[in-house]
């Protein structure tokens, strides 16, 4: 069986263990109200009901309005979704002859080491079976999304020396063969 947990780091290295959201809206936390935060979402296995293996390990970062509550916007579900969309499903080619600007990659959030070290004491103390896993997990986790912005930025470079030749070729004279 699998499970998950919501996890608020503060700029103060406060953990929060949050509830899940639900339709799209956290639980408003009024001690951390108007906060940035980082957000930890843990996907793991479960034995007897409890955390065993810790599977995946996710991040981002917002600010916690008023009653410190977060609902996720459309511009919010958009910008989760611009990296895959920009560079998940095209190609650089196809991108080039698009009439559209180019989009640069939104770079991937990323805990500091302090907000790595509240984390990492935090499940030791709760959560202990997948406290000694978190440190792998987490670095996994970063270097994955480190390499993958690192192919984002190559794409879009690729696509404008496409676009580059293209927009020379149209003013020598020469035609599109893309």
């Amino acid at each position: 069986m699998g499970g998950s947990m919501w996890l608020f780091i503060s700029k103060d290295l406060r953990v929060t263990k949050i509830p899940k959201p639900i339709d799209q809206v956290y639980k408003p936390m009024p001690s951390l109200a108007r906060l940035e935060v980082l957000e930890v979402t843990m996907y793991y296995e479960t034995k007897s009901r409890k955390p065993s293996k810790l599977q995946i390990v996710n991040f981002d970062r917002f600010t916690l309005d008023e009653n410190g509550g977060f609902v996720i916007t459309d511009f919010e579900r958009r910008r989760s979704l611009h990296n895959f969309f920009e560079f998940g499903i095209t190609t650089p080619e196809e991108k080039a002859n698009d009439d559209l600007p180019i989009a640069l990659p939104i770079p991937p959030v990323i805990p500091t080491i302090k907000e790595k070290e509240a984390l990492y004491s935090y499940l030791k103390q709760k959560y202990s079976v997948i406290a000694n896993q978190a440190p792998m997990i987490v670095e996994n986790m970063i270097n994955f999304s480190n390499e993958t912005h690192k192919k984002h930025i190559e794409f879009t470079k690729k696509t404008m020396k496409i676009r580059n030749k293209l927009t020379s070729s149209k003013f020598a004279g020469g035609t599109n063969i893309l």
